[in-house]
């Protein structure tokens, strides 16, 4: 083949990957060969065409680096509309607003307790940090109970339009017999927006109430934030957790959209280096490195450490969170030793702040295990997926995303190792958890789709792969579009399924196309690119 020898083929390879090249064409006497006997003994005693075949055959395995980071449920609450005094005879409006005022307030007040109780299990949620506090999951269920109750009796108030004699009806009764209408209009208008303000905050709670639980529901968690933002817009808090939830549900576009109206606001609000401000850039970053612009995603991570190394310190748990956010992107673009060096950083801060049972600390091992891995080091990677599945399943239990992530990342290690069957068991449990918490139409869906088939492929089930990769490939274009790296994945797949069976001429589109979507994110110099050039050659020759 143009460009490359078999013994430069080989010479990429790991020990142990050259050790199960010899383990699948049946060949004995290797076990005590060192990486430069293993390759000159594969050279001499396979067969070079079905050797080479094989070493272009091996298809990257997606593994999850986890991100730190910040349908349908819809309670009806009657709306009230701020333009409809303009059309409406003037004593009906203002009655109408007074009585809902009313309503609102006498409800309010008899259920003010449950609101302090919600309020003092608050989370901050701003970031992708999965960092669950044990006391918020706990009450959970019991306060979100109490909130739904509170918001029904809202609605209720409003509907009846309870009568009530609250400051704000008097004065504005008194401003009417005065004839200073717009003097009552500005009073009513000015309990109203106070009242959607302390509705706002209660939907808010909701939404994180749901995002937080051990079997997080962000569909209906979005609802509840879009609901929040709705009754206050331009609340940067509100508008940011929207953009979370749409990142969650992998509707990256729409969160991108949310994190930079709320990186504007924050911005003025706050000014340039405010701890929100760097929130908002660490989560604009995670929406272009889920989109495919890990450049794009590095400078604003940069931008996000430089503020909180400056603020809280180098010690803080958001500086941890820029660090590996900086290693995942920089292991997205093939850099895997200065992700390591990244995700080690950011280790070491968790460790320290939390001890070494928590979720944080679980995300780092996880990422650690991942860069390893790509490193050519899958029983090191195994490691350290393994101590980050324990800490998940004890926090979560076990059908958390989490927990999916490291069943997936294991499934991955092992099919570096050859262990096939094992990495088809580890894989299948992942995507029924993804399938339960994001629904069929997701991309960590469309991941552990197409591991199973690459698996599959391996195991001489080409059909079955197929089957597969074309199931990722039609949830990874509905939700990127025809050009993302994950889109290039899956047609990179398919292509070299079909060269595989001997369909070189329903094999080249797929190539093709994979090597332009690759090269057009990552340039010529990346592994994936690489790999898809060497496949477009070889269904051309």
């Amino acid at each position: 083949m143009a460009g490359e020898t078999l013994e430069g083929l080989l010479t990429e390879c790991t020990k142990e990957q050259l050790c199960g090249l010899a383990r699948e064409f049946g060949l004995k006497g290797y076990s005590r060969l060192d990486k430069g006997g293993l390759v000159s003994f594969l050279l001499e005693k396979a067969d070079p065409d079905a050797l080479r075949d094989r070493l272009l055959a091996s298809e990257n395995q997606l593994t999850f680096v986890k991100d730190d980071g910040d349908a349908p449920f819809s309670p009806k609450v009657k709306k009230i509309n701020k333009k409809r005094l303009s059309s409406l005879a003037i004593w009906a409006s203002i009655l109408g607003f007074v009585l809902a005022v009313i309503a609102l307030v006498v409800t309010l007040i008899l259920s003010s307790s449950s609101d302090k109780q919600l309020n003092d299990v608050k989370t901050k949620l701003d970031r992708f940090d999965p960092i669950t506090h044990d006391k918020v999951i706990k009450e959970k269920d019991e306060l979100l109970t109490e909130k739904e109750k509170k918001i029904k009796e809202l609605e209720k108030a409003v509907a009846e339009l309870c009568v009530g004699a609250p400051r704000e009806r008097q004065e504005a009764l008194e401003e009417v017999k005065k004839g200073n209408m717009e003097k009552a209009r500005a009073l009513l208008q000015k309990a109203i927006d106070a009242q959607c303000g302390v509705l706002a905050g209660d939907y808010y709670q909701v939404g994180n109430a749901y995002f937080v639980d051990k079997k997080p529901d962000y569909r209906a968690a979005l609802a509840a934030f879009l609901e929040a933002e709705r009754l206050d817009p331009g609340n940067a808090d509100y508008l940011n957790m929207v953009g979370v939830a749409y990142n969650a549900l992998g509707e990256y576009g729409r969160a991108k959209d949310y994190f930079e109206r709320a990186l504007t606001i924050r911005k003025k609000v706050s000014g340039e280096q405010h701890p929100d401000v760097a929130t908002s850039l660490n989560n604009l970053g995670s929406a272009f490195k889920a989109l495919g612009d890990n450049r794009k995603a590095i400078s604003y991570y940069e931008q996000a450490l430089a503020i909180d190394e400056a603020a809280p310190g180098k010690e803080h748990p958001d500086v941890a969170i820029d660090l590996n956010n900086l290693g995942s992107a920089y292991n997205n673009l093939g850099d895997n030793r200065k992700a390591i060096s990244y995700y080690e950083q950011a280790l070491a801060i968790r460790k320290k702040v939390y001890g070494e049972h928590h979720p944080a600390v679980a995300t780092s091992l996880n990422n650690l295990g991942e860069a390893w891995s790509v490193l050519g080091e899958p029983n090191k990677a195994i490691s350290y997926y393994e101590q980050a599945l324990a800490i998940d399943e004890a926090v979560f239990g076990k059908e958390h995303p989490d927990v999916a992530t490291d069943l997936n990342n294991l499934g991955s290690a092992y099919y570096a190792l050859g262990d096939n069957r094992k990495a088809i068991s580890y894989y299948e449990q992942a995507l029924d958890i993804w399938k339960k918490v994001y629904g069929e139409q997701h991309p960590q869906v469309a991941t552990g789709l197409n591991n199973l088939g690459e698996a599959w492929r391996v195991l001489g089930g080409p059909k079955n792969a197929i089957s597969y990769y074309e199931q990722a490939l039609a949830i990874d274009e509905a939700v990127f579009g025809k050009e993302h790296p994950n889109v290039a994945r899956d047609l990179n797949n398919l292509g070299a399924t079909y060269f595989q069976m001997g369909q070189k001429d329903k094999a080249r589109p797929y190539a093709e196309k994979a090597y332009a979507i690759f090269k057009q994110f990552y340039g010529d110099d990346h592994p994936q690119t690489k790999n898809a050039k060497r496949w477009l050659e070889k269904c051309r020759n």
